[in-house]
């Protein structure tokens, strides 16, 4: 194996393994019905989108990197 298909097979490996840097949009309460479950959904990095409206919710636990808008 050449120096260079060696480069080619590290790259190739790199970028097929590398975790996705994508964010998702978890909405309330289209996508989940409660805030708290919409938390629970998401996953770190991604936004947890509430929708306008009441929502009798209390003792929300945020224990990783989520955005809540």
């Amino acid at each position: 194996m050449t120096a260079r298909s060696i480069l080619l097979v590290i790259a190739a490996s790199l970028i097929l393994g590398a975790p996705s840097s994508h964010a998702g949009v978890v909405r309330v309460p289209q996508d989940e019905p409660t805030i708290s479950a919409g938390i629970s959904e998401a996953s770190p990095g991604d936004t947890v989108l509430i929708a306008s409206g009441t929502y009798d919710e209390h003792s929300l636990n945020v224990t990783k990197g989520i955005t809540i808008a």
